[in-house]
């Protein structure tokens, strides 16, 4: 009676949120973040809730179906739309601060983005979370980030979800 009890509870959270959204939607700013290549020509930045960094993104050709190419790719809270979204650049795009791509909404019903970045001082070996991100105090890259969604529950409750990931090319 326990676990039939304990699932219907379950299945009635999962029927008040977005969750499974707001699951893929992390997983694929933490997957894209740990596989990111380091090029120099597009920084990684990292605000408390908004992040940018290189990576591939998809590229229409004209008369054929997109190709991947690198580019920049940026996450952030739009705060008048209360979503998660992103907007991807090509190279020559980011290169000419061009944002002529549109972002496209990930997540809707949003409350807070939160992303901290996990700095690792090697000489002492202690590492600390950081809400910003300065590449040219701090290093190119964060050894890891952490991203917490918080999300409309039911009536005034709140529910967050958080997905961390490790970049393991340093």
């Amino acid at each position: 009676m326990a676990s039939l009890v304990a699932g219907v509870m379950v299945w009635r959270r999962l029927q008040q949120t977005n969750s499974a959204e707001a699951v893929v939607a992390l997983e694929r700013l933490t997957h894209q973040f740990a596989s990111s290549p380091s090029f120099s020509g597009i920084p990684f930045e990292g605000e408390s809730s908004r992040v940018s960094f290189p990576s591939l993104v998809s590229a229409p050709l004209s008369g054929e179906s997109a190709s991947w190419t690198l580019g920049r790719i940026e996450y952030f809270f739009d705060t008048q739309t209360k979503a998660f979204c992103v907007r991807e650049q090509t190279y020559g795009a980011a290169k000419a601060g061009s944002a002529s791509s549109k972002p496209r909404c990930l997540l809707a019903g949003v409350k807070q983005l939160q992303l901290e970045y996990l700095r690792l001082d090697r000489p002492s070996g202690t590492s600390t979370w950081n809400s910003q991100w300065n590449p040219q105090e701090m290093g190119r890259f964060p050894w890891a980030i952490r991203a917490t969604v918080v999300m409309e529950g039911v009536g005034d409750q709140e529910v967050s979800y958080t997905k961390s990931a490790v970049r393991p090319v340093q």
